[in-house]
């Protein structure tokens, strides 16, 4: 199937033969809204949404090859950019809300054990049932998924260097929906891969940051990412993204 934005045509491989429709594979609303006094708080959506105005100013900047015009702070709104595609996915934004509703499930249950013993009416407590609110829960959700985001920017700031790969105009780059499969090697754009080097790697210079690689180390680059995929593969040409199911 394919999706249509702007004129552009993102095709969607699946690594399965499964029934599913493109437009439900990606959107899901107000993952990131908090309720605060019956009213919604959309804060985060807000942030997250300047996060992305920045990267993809960026990332215009690094297509039309103006790298020399990047500095350190775009470099870092980059890192926070995949530091929140990794805390923000879906599935572990899901994770985190499970682990959030047993802990404070935990914590109510712990208090109210604790009173009914001060209380002396321990026996009521298999008629006394805890409902953790929703509320509370979204709130310690998105807590964790901030926290996880600035654990992984350390990581990534802390070890390595960046680079950028630049492909050759014949091949390009494809992704997943486990971006984050592989923490060194993140598509920018169908042209332009962003790459952490932790070793001492032959020919690698610090002071050149922007490296044109082959078609070969392309396609290499794309199988590894492509194993990490979970269900789909994301990219420009149908017939590249068949050849890596």
């Amino acid at each position: 199937g394919i999706r249509i934005v702007k004129g552009n045509i993102l095709y969607i491989e699946k690594k399965e033969l499964r029934s599913s429709k493109p437009e439900n594979v990606a959107i899901k609303k107000h993952i990131y809204t908090i309720i605060r006094k019956g009213n919604k708080d959309v804060s985060i959506e807000e942030y997250l949404s300047e996060i992305e105005t920045k990267y993809a100013e960026i990332v215009r900047k690094i297509e039309e090859y103006c790298f020399k015009q990047l500095d350190a702070n775009d470099l870092s709104n980059i890192i926070w950019f995949i530091s929140f595609l990794y805390a923000r996915n879906l599935a572990n934004v899901n994770r985190f809300s499970e682990i959030s509703k047993e802990w404070l499930s935990f914590i109510e249950n712990t208090m109210s054990d604790y009173t009914l013993r001060q209380e002396s009416e321990e026996h009521l407590r298999p008629f006394l049932q805890i409902n953790t609110k929703p509320d509370y829960v979204q709130k310690m959700t998105m807590q964790t998924m901030f926290e996880v985001a600035q654990e992984m920017y350390k990581l990534l700031v802390n070890e390595g260097d960046w680079f950028f790969y630049k492909s050759q105009a014949s091949s390009e780059f494809i992704t997943t929906d486990n971006p984050m499969g592989n923490t060194g090697r993140f598509p920018l754009s169908k042209h332009i891969l962003f790459m952490r080097v932790t070793a001492k790697v032959e020919g690698l210079s610090k002071s050149e940051k922007v490296l044109s690689i082959s078609s070969e180390s392309v396609n290499q680059i794309n199988r590894e990412i492509a194993s990490t995929a979970r269900r789909f593969l994301y990219g420009s040409n149908s017939e590249l993204l068949k050849s890596y199911k």
